[in-house]
C-alpha cells in the first residue's frame, strides 16, 4: 500500500535529481518558492565559517541523509531568512536539512573556497589541487555551483567583507587592505573603485553620514 503524506504549514521538499528545494508555506493558499540547492549550501557555508564549523553536525548523526521533506513548525519570511534565523540557534528544527547540505559537494566546496578569501594570492588552481581535484576541473565545478568562475567569486566575496568592514568599523583602510587580501591601500582602492564605482574613502562618508542623520 503506498501511503500519502499530507504536508500541513511549512516545508522543504529538497528533489536531490535537479537539486531544487520547493520551499511551501500555507497561509489560506499555497505559496511556492523554487529555489537552488546550491544557495542554501553558500548561505549555511558562510554561516558555519563565521562560527566554528568543526561543532557543526555533519557527518555521523542520528539524521537520514537522505531525507527529501523537511517540516518547520515555527518560522516565517523567505526561504534565506528562515534558514539564517534557523542556522544561528543551537537546536533547530531545520537541523535534518542542515546535515543533508554538509553532506553536498556544493557545501565542502564553498566552504573550502571561503577559507582563501584573506589571502592575498588566490591561485585557483592551488586552491583547486589542495581541494582534491585539478584546476581545470575545480573551475568546473566552481562555473556549476556558483555560476562563475572561482576567481571571480573570490574577488566578490572579499570586496563585500571589505566594505562591510568598512562601514561597521573604524579600522584604518590599510588594516581592513591586509585583512581582506589586498597587497595594498591602493590595490584595495582601486579593486572597490572597478567593481562599485566608488572608493572606500567614499563608502565611509556615506555611511557615516548615514549614521549621523540616522540619529
Amino acid at each position: 500500500d503506498k501511503t500519502t503524506k499530507i504536508i500541513k504549514g511549512k516545508a522543504f521538499i529538497y528533489n536531490s535529481k535537479n537539486e531544487n528545494v520547493i520551499f511551501q508555506s500555507e497561509n489560506q493558499s499555497w505559496r511556492i518558492e523554487k529555489r537552488s540547492f546550491f544557495i542554501c549550501a553558500r548561505l549555511l557555508a558562510f554561516i558555519d565559517y563565521a562560527r566554528d564549523f568543526s561543532k557543526m553536525t555533519a557527518v555521523g548523526t542520528n539524521f537520514d541523509i537522505n531525507q527529501q521533506i523537511f517540516y518547520i513548525k515555527e518560522g516565517s519570511g523567505t526561504l534565506e531568512h528562515l534558514i539564517i534565523n534557523e542556522a544561528l540557534k543551537d537546536e533547530s528544527q531545520l537541523e535534518p536539512l542542515f546535515v543533508t547540505i554538509r553532506h553536498s559537494e556544493s557545501y565542502w566546496l564553498i566552504l573550502h573556497l571561503i577559507s582563501y578569501l584573506d589571502e592575498k594570492k588566490s591561485n585557483i588552481a592551488q586552491i583547486g589541487e589542495r581541494y582534491g581535484v585539478s584546476g581545470t576541473h575545480f573551475r568546473r565545478l566552481c562555473k556549476r555551483y556558483l555560476g562563475n568562475c572561482g576567481k571571480s567569486q573570490l574577488r566578490s566575496w572579499r570586496a563585500a567583507s571589505s566594505i562591510l568592514t568598512t562601514l561597521s568599523t573604524d579600522e584604518s583602510l590599510t588594516q581592513i587592505a591586509v585583512d581582506n587580501g589586498f597587497s595594498s591601500a591602493s590595490h584595495f582602492s582601486n579593486e572597490i573603485k572597478t567593481l562599485f564605482g566608488i572608493t572606500p574613502t567614499e563608502f565611509r562618508r556615506i555611511g557615516q553620514y548615514l549614521y549621523e542623520h540616522k540619529k
